[in-house]
């Protein structure tokens, strides 16, 4: 991730001053930069959507710490889908299409996460800028729509596998499952 990140004044993910005044000082620390992409050396990168409420408390992408047996949000999903195949997630590097948090208002509109990942564009493609990347495996449409435009400029040599994302209506964990170990 790059230090001085670009865009994000006009993104839909931006944080008004009056929104921005009713969050606490702790929380406020956590709105000034996006998440970063979490770096393991791989020569794989997996690509998914946004960061959820767990994933941005946490600054890490594609996580969620919750382990109540009923949790079936993308991080969980995607968790049980590498152990299920004996897959480690340090094995990875992980980043999002959309690197900030959509809020705290339940599910923004999907509108709005097409709009931010625009504006993440830049960001992304810094992630991506890694000669060792020899997959890159995008999870859900506005990751792959993402991946689509910035390997259209930048001339990626390896392959791009793109897949559902975990939480998605259509898919379910024995369909992540196949796909984590079929093409991770």
């Amino acid at each position: 991730m790059p230090k001085n990140y670009t865009n994000c004044s006009e993104c839909p993910f931006n944080y008004t001053q009056k929104e921005k005044s009713k969050i606490s000082a702790n929380a406020m620390k956590t709105l000034e930069l996006p998440l970063e992409k979490e770096d393991n050396g791989s020569e794989v990168l997996l690509v998914f959507e946004a960061p959820g409420f767990f994933e941005w408390r946490n600054r890490k992408p594609v996580f969620d710490s919750r382990d109540d047996g009923m949790n079936n949000s993308a991080g969980a999903m995607f968790a049980k889908a590498l152990e299920n195949n004996n897959k480690l997630r340090d094995s990875y590097d992980i980043t999002e299409a959309v690197q900030c948090f959509p809020g705290s208002q339940a599910k923004k509109k999907q509108t709005e996460v097409d709009l931010a990942s625009l504006y993440c564009i830049t960001n992304l493609y810094n992630d991506l800028i890694n000669p060792n990347y020899k997959k890159i495996v995008c999870f859900g449409e506005v990751a792959s729509r993402s991946i689509r435009v910035i390997t259209q400029i930048y001339p990626f040599s390896g392959k791009v596998i793109e897949l559902l994302h975990p939480s998605a209506k259509e898919n379910n964990q024995e369909k992540l499952d196949h796909d984590v170990r079929n093409n991770l």
